[in-house]
């Protein structure tokens, strides 16, 4: 939140306004001029800082911006829906009315978006709280579970230190804070007074981060959803051991499974590659264990967005099509505010150069299809590390401007008590 706030307000106070009354505004722009005043070495520094910073914003309005938005609006609209399921029918679809937006100008999209998001996000909230609400005699344990793995000696043998990093990148994801992109936006408002926006900014990782995501992790972890790692897409027969065949029950499609770390293996007499035959389950919700074949389960997706859907359909069955709907709105709105950044980040590069402009706008909407496509994995590793090459050039003149952002807050609190005084 500090962090927010710090570099928020650096990013009204180092604004540029364009002869047209166009304002610019951004991490670029406080590293370059901002650093300036502080001797000859740090003026090089915010310099070359302001170059790598607007080079890897355009890097990770790409990564994160967009291949990780349309991956994930993809896989709930295919899981819910079941259509679209090639990924790149689903990105073309999104690419063309992105493009329509930042190439076509054809701002009426957005607006409909901006108008439909709020109401989604009160949605959200209202649902999760439902769910909770349902689930409510498991809350604290579901409290106590995510403590105890945090620092018991499970936590410790996966790696303290890894989960720690694995959340602020997570976290870092969800808000933004230190990253950079956030002043861009930030520093278009109307104010003279950059602190104050610096304090506007503070809360959007409070909301964000601290309230959305926790009740999104208590509903996932309440609903039992956390610890299911597959289901089946047909009807199965659970039998007592691979052996003996027996069957201990019969298992419908659809059906949650725990799948545990007991298989039965072989190895490919060619290839010498080792193959599951089996995997000991247990039936999700169910007391009834025993062996399944690997060839009777199509092992589904069960991590990003799958983890929240179906976490609320264990209460709301249908709420995972309006999840969809709302995913993909988050989705167009995201795509379109980080072509924005990128936009100005180009714009610090290269200057107002329309045929680069729009060429870059292409390219955009080129990789969202290429982001629907990808799996997951591969997608969210090249965002978090497009991520970090943000992050490291911003933090760095953010700390050598502490002062700056000291000395706004101290005008800012001066201002307020002076209002209070008069009135």
């Amino acid at each position: 939140m500090t962090t927010k706030f710090a570099e928020c307000t650096l990013g009204v106070k180092f604004r540029k306004v364009d002869a047209d009354g166009t304002t610019r505004g951004g991490a670029m722009y406080y590293l370059r001029d901002g650093l300036a005043s502080k001797g000859e070495f740090l003026a090089i520094l915010g310099k070359v800082l302001a170059v790598l910073f607007a080079i890897f914003c355009i890097a990770g309005a790409i990564g994160a911006g967009n291949m990780f938005q349309a991956n994930q609006a993809q896989e709930q609209f295919s899981n819910s829906f079941g259509i679209l399921n090639e990924g790149w029918q689903f990105g073309l679809i999104i690419a063309v009315l992105v493009g329509a937006v930042i190439i076509g100008g054809i701002v009426w999209i957005a607006r409909v978006t901006s108008f439909l998001v709020p109401f989604m996000c009160i949605g959200y909230m209202l649902a999760a709280i439902l769910i909770l609400f349902v689930n409510l005699s498991e809350i604290p344990s579901s409290i106590s579970l995510i403590f105890t793995e945090a620092f018991t000696g499970t936590a410790a043998a996966g790696g303290i230190i890894g989960a720690i990093i694995q959340g602020i990148k997570r976290g870092v994801f969800s808000n933004e804070a230190g990253v950079g992109s956030a002043p861009i936006a930030h520093s278009a408002v109307r104010t003279d007074k950059p602190a104050s926006e610096g304090l506007v900014a503070l809360l959007e990782p409070f909301i964000d981060t601290v309230v959305v995501c926790t009740m999104t992790a208590l509903v996932i972890i309440s609903s039992g959803m956390w610890n299911v790692k597959a289901d089946t897409d047909k009807q199965i027969n659970l039998l007592s051991a691979p052996e003996s065949g027996s069957v201990v029950t019969t298992v419908d499609a659809g059906t949650k499974f725990n799948l545990s770390d007991e298989t039965l293996t072989h190895k490919d007499v060619e290839t010498g590659e080792e193959i599951i035959d089996w995997y000991k389950v247990k039936v999700f919700k169910k007391d009834s264990e025993g062996w399944v074949s690997a060839n009777d389960i199509k092992l589904r997706s069960k991590d990003g967005i799958w983890l929240t859907s179906e976490a609320f359909a264990t209460v709301i069955d249908w709420f995972p099509y309006v999840l969809s709907i709302a995913v993909f709105l988050f989705a167009f709105s995201t795509m379109i505010s980080w072509s924005y950044y990128a936009e100005q980040s180009v714009i610090y590069l290269f200057g107002n150069n329309k045929k680069i402009i729009n060429s870059f706008k292409v390219i955009y909407c080129l990789f969202i299809v290429i982001g629907s496509a990808a799996s997951l994995d591969s997608v969210i590793r090249l965002a978090d590390s497009l991520f970090f090459c943000m992050v490291v050039p911003n933090l760095i003149g953010v700390y050598f401007l502490l002062p700056v952002v000291k000395s706004e807050l101290s005008k800012y609190m001066e201002h307020v008590r002076k209002i209070d005084g008069s009135s």
